[in-house]
């Protein structure tokens, strides 16, 4: 279980998001502006890397953040309009809570893997990530722990009434996943029955 200094609230995800939902459409509207102010954003997520280990001192930093954005901007020459701080605070500190999070994702995935591997288990699998299978994308990821090779299987939602589509990418251990082998299937049926069969496939290779 992740401690309390590791847990994102609702409340603070809502705000994030907001923030993301109002500074990204900028880009259109005003592409010199949405320029000094993500890179205000930057500034401030920087700092937050070196003084924010965890998500709760991200969250207790907010006030500060929003009291420093117009100095962060002046020291590095940049303007942000009217552009709320409030906002930029709030963006700058999205992304280092979503770096910690992935950062803590990897290290329960490499404590898994190991235990894996000291109790002898052949494959580990990782739970689907909830919020992106609202979204319409599913993703499994599971690892033959002897050889490192990840077995992934996705499904996206079709858009404008088209049909999902099916794959599956092959990731040898030390690879990324450019280098993966990918195959896409007609329906969830053939997908399924081809993660089974390479699922057995990856595990009669196992030397």
């Amino acid at each position: 279980m992740p401690s309390s200094s590791d847990v994102l609230p609702g409340a603070a995800q809502a705000r994030f998001t907001a923030a993301e939902g109002q500074l990204y459409p900028l880009a259109l509207v005003d592409p010199d502006e949405y320029e000094q102010v993500t890179r205000v954003v930057g500034l401030l997520a920087a700092e937050l890397r070196t003084e924010a280990p965890d998500i709760a001192t991200v969250l207790g930093l907010r006030e500060e953040l929003v009291t420093r954005v117009p100095m962060i901007a002046a020291e590095a020459g940049l303007t942000i309009g009217g552009f709320p701080r409030e906002t930029i605070a709030d963006a700058a500190s999205a992304i280092r809570c979503r770096e910690l999070q992935a950062a803590r994702s990897a290290t329960r995935w490499a404590d898994r893997l190991e235990a894996a591997r000291s109790t002898g288990e052949e494959w580990v699998d990782e739970e689907p990530d909830a919020q992106a299978a609202w979204a319409g994308s599913y993703r499994s990821t599971a690892v033959h722990v002897p050889t490192g090779t990840r077995l992934i299987g996705a499904i996206e939602a079709g858009s404008a009434g088209a049909p999902p589509t099916y794959t599956i990418e092959i990731i040898a251990a030390e690879t990324d996943e450019a280098a993966a082998q990918s195959s896409g299937y007609p329906d969830r049926d053939s997908w399924l029955a081809a993660l089974r069969r390479l699922r057995a496939e990856i595990s009669s290779r196992r030397l």
